[in-house]
């Protein structure tokens, strides 16, 4: 499972690096010269949390990276010397409070790499700054900060890109699009298998690294002694912190809910009925699920059985009375094979195309345009997750209003749409 995850991760990254990155001197292309275009039409961006993919943003191409923004010093420093390298210059700054990053006006674009439990206000604040923004995933931790930042980015009016780069994966979407022609007959079923979780023993506390901002790091979150484990970036040990995250049914399973709800025509809509179980470490630093078991029921009687990959096939498997289709990155699968040499026709339901998640996004900043991950489809693939978290905590089933978005005289279920925020942060619109 870890071999597959990181193995598609570098595939992914050096594709989109591939797009984004130049020989460290050119000095025409300042002035315009060669295939780079001149400064006055790059993108000028800003990277806030040095996580997964700030590769991707660091400069190159339509890009101008002017700003890097971590609360490690050694991380930051390690990221402005890669975007200084790349545009042959030393104008790359560092910041440690993304709010000085955002009150730049020089800055188009902002990508967002943090812990999840910083994804909401960051996204917040930078709509409302007027930046463009491309946030990892999941979109939040919580229902009510998905919901709040799906209002904030709509009301500004800026250009979103939600991590799921499935969405730019040609295999995946031809695949959505045969079980949305009916290639499969009815579909009745979803299969989704999702990388499980971790548990791990009592942890030693420890001094904060002076290079560490900690009070930055927790943030929102609650107050909690340092241990190295709890915000390393290496094997995302806080993807296992119920503060931070909830687990890989979000932290990575988002994305195969991303692509079960783009191949079910799921987008704008939800779920009637969640039943959950799962397993949660008993002692020690991780709270979140292990294994589980989610079954989604939606109005049209679709059902998702949403596992861990120790029960189901790691991958999406979309079921139907007359065959079916598989989808993981990089393959498609069906049955029976015939299906596979099947074109989809000019007349036939066509989804959103996208081979290249990054350059969608900086394509999208240029024309306006919508992006093939939208901040109102982010939003429904991540409360897809809050729900099945929320169902396995609670042990048994919950109900679901998709059209209002929450539940009726069920306040333990409501509880946990949200989340306490340490002071002096809170969440507003």
């Amino acid at each position: 499972m870890q071999g597959s995850e990181q193995i598609n991760r570098r595939r992914f990254l050096k594709s989109a690096a591939a797009a984004v990155t130049f020989p460290s001197i050119i000095p025409s292309s300042a002035r315009g010269g060669g295939a780079r275009p001149p400064a006055s039409e790059r993108i000028v961006v800003g990277i806030i949390g040095c996580g997964f993919g700030w590769e991707m943003f660091a400069g190159g191409g339509p890009m101008q990276c002017v700003a890097v923004c971590d609360v490690r010093k050694t991380t930051r420093e390690l990221v402005k010397a890669e975007a200084d390298r790349r545009q042959g210059n030393k104008d790359c700054a560092t910041y440690n409070d993304f709010r000085e990053l955002l009150a730049r006006d020089d800055i188009d674009a902002v990508y967002i790499a943090t812990p999840d439990h910083w994804h909401a206000l960051i996204t917040i604040a930078a709509a409302k700054a007027g930046k463009d923004i491309y946030c990892q995933k999941p979109l939040t931790r919580a229902f009510t900060e998905s919901k709040a930042v799906r209002e904030a980015v709509q009301r500004s009016g800026v250009v979103f890109q939600h991590g799921a780069q499935q969405r730019s994966d040609p295999r995946m979407v031809r695949g959505c699009e045969m079980v949305r022609n009916g290639r499969i007959g009815q579909l009745r079923n979803v299969r989704l298998g999702i990388p499980g979780g971790e548990a791990v023993g009592p942890q030693p506390i420890e001094p904060v690294p002076p290079e560490l901002d900690y009070d930055m790091w927790l943030g929102p979150a609650p107050w909690a002694p340092y241990t190295t484990r709890r915000c390393t970036s290496v094997g995302h040990s806080w993807y296992f912190i119920s503060d931070y995250c909830i687990g890989h049914l979000s932290g990575w399973g988002v994305h195969h809910i991303d692509s079960a709800q783009q191949g079910t025509g799921a987008d704008h809509t939800g779920p009637l009925e969640i039943e959950g179980r799962a397993q949660f470490p008993q002692e020690g630093l991780y709270d979140t699920a292990v294994t589980w078991k989610i079954k989604y029921t939606f109005a049209d009687g679709v059902t998702w059985d949403c596992t861990d990959d120790s029960q189901n096939r790691m991958g999406i498997l979309f079921e139907g009375a007359e065959g079916w289709v598989f989808i993981w990155r990089g393959v498609l699968d069906a049955h029976p094979k015939s299906l596979l040499k099947e074109a989809i026709r000019p007349e036939e339901a066509r989804l959103y195309r996208s081979n290249d998640h990054v350059r969608n996004f900086l394509d999208c900043v240029k024309s306006r345009g919508r992006t093939a991950a939208p901040v109102d489809v982010a939003h429904r693939s991540t409360t897809l997750c809050c729900l099945g978290d929320i169902a396995t905590r609670l042990g048994r089933k919950i109900r679901w209003d998709p059209e209002a978005e929450c539940f009726h005289d069920d306040p333990a279920a409501t509880r946990l749409l949200s989340r306490a925020y340490r002071a002096p942060w809170t969440l507003s619109v």
